[in-house]
């Protein structure tokens, strides 16, 4: 599953990062850190492919985002317990992710 995300997910830079990491699961958390984060902004930034977007870490480790037509909008990634490596741990995060969308349409 994370292979097959890699590519739809990751810009080009992020790929070269998560290439380099040695253990599956720092790839998974990062893979899904990053697929969270871009499906909230895509949403922000009409409809943009994942993939162009790109999410670098600022002087503080904090997330900066680097996208076509961004005005301003930025993200905040946080993990916690075990980021597994299944589909449904995919599922679940979009599922945050449109509830979020939702709520913001909806306000």
């Amino acid at each position: 599953m994370i292979k097959e995300k890699q590519e739809s997910v990751l810009h080009p830079k992020e790929k070269e990062y998560f290439e380099a990491l040695r253990f599956d699961r720092r790839k998974a958390s990062y893979l899904m850190g990053r697929y969270c984060a871009k499906k909230a902004l895509s949403y922000q930034l009409q409809g943009q492919k994942l993939n162009t977007i790109l999410i670098k870490s600022g002087v503080f480790e904090q997330p900066i985002v680097y996208a076509p037509e961004n005005k301003g909008v930025q993200v905040s990634i946080a993990h916690s317990g075990d980021p597994g490596q299944s589909g449904e741990d995919f599922l679940i995060y979009y599922s945050c992710v449109k509830n979020c969308e939702r709520t913001l349409k909806d306000s």
